[in-house]
């Protein structure tokens, strides 16, 4: 073998090498970069954990009197415009009769809502723009199912659970 042959050989191996180390580096940085993601998200996740439990030991608001089940599919739609999101998302709506709670003087009246291919970013927009202590409105339950990864970002079917509780005193009779 030449020595010329042998310094081709040289320069071939220090480029693979050199290649090597670009696609090994390159893969640090974007590794790098998804775990700053990610400790941005999960510092999002403490603070909204936080949230919940600062909210559990608030004191809930019940209103006075059961909104009509067109007023409550008016405002399922009303949040859903200030959540943002388009309304071809919204499956399903369904309220159901109010319920009296138990033998108290509070009434529940619950409207199951479907969303299509959502993010868990715009159902937490959704479940803030529903809630309204006046008229004792909040999600109650939510139900995630069919995940469906699109690159970065990440959908789901979900079912929320609104809920209206109102005072509303037993008769004596």
């Amino acid at each position: 073998m030449s020595v010329d042959s042998k310094r081709v050989l040289a320069v071939i191996g220090l480029v693979v090498l050199g290649v090597m180390a670009w696609f090994s580096l390159t893969d640090t940085w974007r590794r790098s970069r998804k775990l700053s993601e990610n400790r941005s998200q999960l510092t999002e996740f403490r603070r909204m954990l936080d949230d919940i439990k600062t909210l559990e030991n608030r004191p809930s608001v019940a209103a006075l009197q059961v909104q009509a089940a067109d007023e409550i599919l008016n405002r399922i739609y009303t949040a859903v415009g200030e959540a943002g999101l388009p309304e071809r998302m919204l499956s399903t709506q369904t309220p159901s009769a109010p319920q009296r709670l138990e033998r108290s003087d509070y009434m529940s009246q619950a409207v199951t809502i479907k969303l299509n291919r959502a993010t868990v970013k715009q159902v937490v927009a959704l479940c803030d723009a529903l809630k309204d202590d006046a008229t004792g409105c909040l999600v109650r339950d939510l139900r995630f199912s069919n995940p469906m990864k699109q690159g970065a970002r990440e959908t789901w079917d979900c079912q929320l659970t609104l809920t209206q509780v109102t005072f509303s005193p037993k008769s004596d009779s």
